[in-house]
């Protein structure tokens, strides 16, 4: 395994919304359009590079996300897990089909609330 990248994203990590319906089609609503963007910025000031790559990591992927809220509010694990995941769709990896093993946790930080994310290349188990 090789790690490609390990980048912080500040603030309250947030769940993936559900998609909004209006006038016959349905929506993103601004805050998960908001905080994907703060992952995706996160990672390209991480990388040093612009908001896209030309070429995307390509081949299977380990991604680890550590979600440290500032409360203990409940929130379901796989809803925080979405908004880094689709974020980093197309941007750090061709397709999210890619990740092969996905590890996340929630914790408790009351005076800094983050999201940690690492990124390796891995081959396919048996």
């Amino acid at each position: 395994m090789i790690k490609i990248a390990t980048f912080t994203v500040p603030g309250q990590p947030r769940p993936k919304e559900r998609p909004r319906f209006g006038r016959g089609r349905g929506y993103t609503t601004e805050a998960t359009r908001a905080a994907e963007a703060r992952v995706a910025s996160s990672f390209t000031e991480n990388m040093g590079i612009r908001h896209t790559i030309e070429s995307p990591v390509t081949g299977p992927l380990k991604v680890r996300l550590r979600f440290f809220r500032d409360n203990m509010r409940r929130v379901d694990l796989d809803n925080l897990s979405k908004i880094p995941l689709d974020a980093l769709n197309g941007l750090a990896w061709g397709d999210d089909s890619q990740i092969v093993s996905l590890i996340a946790s929630k914790h408790l930080d009351r005076d800094n609330p983050r999201t940690e994310i690492e990124l390796w290349t891995t081959e396919w188990t048996q």
